[in-house]
């Protein structure tokens, strides 16, 4: 009995920690080009063009822009630094008056590229935080897991072992997944 219970502790331990590590924070990139405009605030905040706006689908979502090259011989090298920044997408580029992919804020082209370039060829992706719901619900099963566990370890001493291991391994994964 202990020996079945056992496996199947492994077993669905395994599949829990599997399924923790395939979670992706970003979805594939795209290229285009980005320009930048002057809010009335400070922020890291962009607006999408008709090429990504979704009917507003877009709109509260975070987008990782990575700047690639300049795109006209005034600034041939306008990538600073990493050359990445993440912006929440606020507003919508109408097509009249977008002059490229993303028209993202003076402080958030700034810094990735020199505003005297005007126009970049960027990457984007779409960003995925971990929201404080993802969080909670997640602290929940593993409260669950780990209350069923010491259970488990209170009927069955001798596995206190094997299953101190077990959530060294499982903190790591969940350490390196959120981070």
């Amino acid at each position: 009995m202990a020996i079945q219970l056992h496996s199947s502790l492994v077993s669905l331990t395994a599949l829990l920690i599997l399924s923790l590590s395939s979670i992706s924070l970003t979805s594939a990139q795209d290229s285009g080009t980005a320009t930048y405009y002057t809010p009335p605030s400070t922020l890291m905040i962009a607006a999408a063009s008709d090429e990504f706006w979704n009917d507003g689908g877009a709109c509260g979502q975070m987008y990782q822009v990575t700047c690639l090259s300049g795109t006209n011989e005034g600034t041939p090298e306008p990538c600073l630094g990493s050359g990445s920044v993440v912006v929440k997408i606020v507003d919508h580029c109408p097509p009249g008056s977008c002059r490229g992919t993303i028209d993202l804020s003076q402080e958030a082209f700034e810094s990735i590229a020199d505003t005297n370039a005007g126009v970049i060829n960027i990457s984007y992706q779409q960003s995925y935080k971990w929201s404080k719901r993802i969080l909670k619900v997640l602290g929940w099963w593993i409260l669950l897991i780990v209350s069923r566990l010491v259970i488990l370890v209170i009927l069955f001493p001798t596995l206190y072992h094997f299953f101190s291991h077990l959530f060294i391994l499982a903190y790591k994964i969940f350490i390196h997944i959120i981070y």
